[in-house]
């Protein structure tokens, strides 16, 4: 399976992905997984940990918009923070590509290690709001 959704610090959603997508229906039961949170009604915050991926084909941005412009226009939007680890510069310029096509629905906030998005997880559950440095933010407006 190509992502993997854990619960257990909930309001904070940890998802990890493998080296690759094997297939379409991998990509399907990801968005899945995610609009099943989401349709919880419940805030919650993304954390998507990208450091295992080795490659991803750019054709997956068409499927993964629809469900970023379902959310993005909802009358409420429960999805209050993104923090993506990635340390691929090729995934880098995918995700512009993919933010330059998609506004995103929340804050996007970029890190290259766990121990930075541990830092900004932390804050945010302390309702402190100073980003570090080293954080690349994408705001949502």
């Amino acid at each position: 399976m190509f992502s993997h959704f854990n619960l257990n610090d909930f309001p904070f959603v940890n998802v990890t992905f493998e080296n690759y997508v094997e297939n379409d229906l991998e990509i399907d039961n990801f968005l899945e997984c995610w609009l099943k949170i989401d349709n919880n009604n419940i805030d919650y915050n993304l954390i998507f940990d990208t450091r295992n991926i080795k490659f991803i084909n750019p054709k997956y941005i068409f499927k993964i918009i629809p469900i970023m412009q379902k959310l993005r226009n909802s009358e409420k939007k429960y999805l209050k923070r993104t923090i993506i680890i990635v340390n691929s510069g090729i995934l880098k310029k995918l995700l512009e590509l993919l933010f330059s096509m998609q506004k995103p629905i929340s804050h996007v906030y970029i890190v290259d290690s766990r121990e930075l998005a541990d830092e900004l997880i932390t804050n945010f559950k302390k309702n402190v709001l100073t980003i570090p440095e080293n954080v690349s933010e994408i705001l949502s407006t």
